[in-house]
């Protein structure tokens, strides 16, 4: 194993989508405030309560209106979704079953099919499939030439086969993530890109729209697990720090950017060991986190 062997990174992905997303803004290509129905073709398909009013903010910080769980995602094949049209296809699976919780910006619930959506979007608004554009918008600029998100690619090279724990043993899995969950969680990186991911992200937080990723932009009263949440990273009330987690069976892995030291930390397990997991990120909070 070295520093660019490949992990999964599960919901690591998000703050990839994200910034795919907020490179968009920049550019004058997407708008965060204005109504998704007006930026991208199909996604008012299927009618339903408030679904006018979603805008990408409110997916960026999943305040949508979504329910967390359960995903519709994990029921399709990908035979199934590359034969269909993808938006329209999971929005009528999705919104006909479960209906937003709650009217857009008043409250908050992790949702990955927000996620699923701002993939599409900036595929569309950078004239290209999702892995494509997210080279030419994140990887590339970011400097993280070995990340995919194409398990085909990654697994060609050198690649962390992920582990399930069961009755105090190691079981070696092998299985792909669909691209229907590409968007939100099957994100490849090395250690090494982790880092770039982490540096790129610092030097642009001191401008919009970036900052705002590392800023909590919940409506009042409204938290995300006793947490503040930017678009795209989780902010910490106190210290300050902004993060994400990732889970997938086999892997568990975990970023956390400390703005005000300028300074980050992230790993990666091929396990399904919390217990070591949770060991790590104590130990690593304490040395990095002030």
């Amino acid at each position: 194993m070295t520093a660019e062997t490949r992990f999964r990174v599960g919901s690591i992905s998000k703050p990839l989508t994200a910034a795919a997303v907020l490179s968009l803004v920049e550019d004058g290509a997407v708008d965060l405030d204005r109504p998704m129905v007006e930026q991208l073709d199909g996604f008012g398909a299927t009618p339903q309560r408030w679904a006018a009013q979603i805008t990408p903010r409110q997916l960026l910080n999943h305040t949508a209106g979504y329910p967390s769980y359960p995903d519709v995602f994990f029921e399709l094949d990908d035979a199934e979704f590359e034969a269909n049209d993808e938006l329209h296809l999971l929005l009528s699976r999705y919104t006909d079953r479960f209906p937003l919780d709650f009217a857009p910006g008043t409250a908050w619930a992790y949702a990955n099919f927000g996620y699923a959506a701002l993939g599409w979007l900036s595929a569309e608004k950078h004239g290209a499939p999702f892995p494509t554009m997210i080279v030419d918008r994140v990887f590339t600029p970011f400097g993280m030439a070995g990340a995919t998100f194409v398990f085909a690619e990654a697994s060609r090279g050198d690649y962390a086969s992920g582990h399930a724990l069961e009755n105090g043993a190691l079981t070696v899995l092998d299985y792909e993530l669909t691209n229907v969950q590409a968007h939100f969680a099957s994100a490849l990186l090395s250690a090494r890109e982790l880092g770039a991911l982490m540096v790129a992200l610092m030097d642009r937080m001191d401008r919009a729209p970036w900052s705002e990723m590392f800023t909590d932009t919940l409506p009042p009263g409204v938290d995300a697990y006793g947490r503040g949440m930017g678009l795209g990273l989780f902010v910490d009330s106190v210290e300050g720090a902004a993060s994400h987690g990732g889970a997938v069976r086999g892997f568990l892995a975990y970023l956390v950017i400390v703005p005000a030291a300028r300074l980050g930390f992230a790993f990666a397990i091929n396990a399904d060991d919390e217990d070591a997991f949770g060991e790590i990120l104590e130990i690593s909070l304490a040395r990095f986190v002030p």
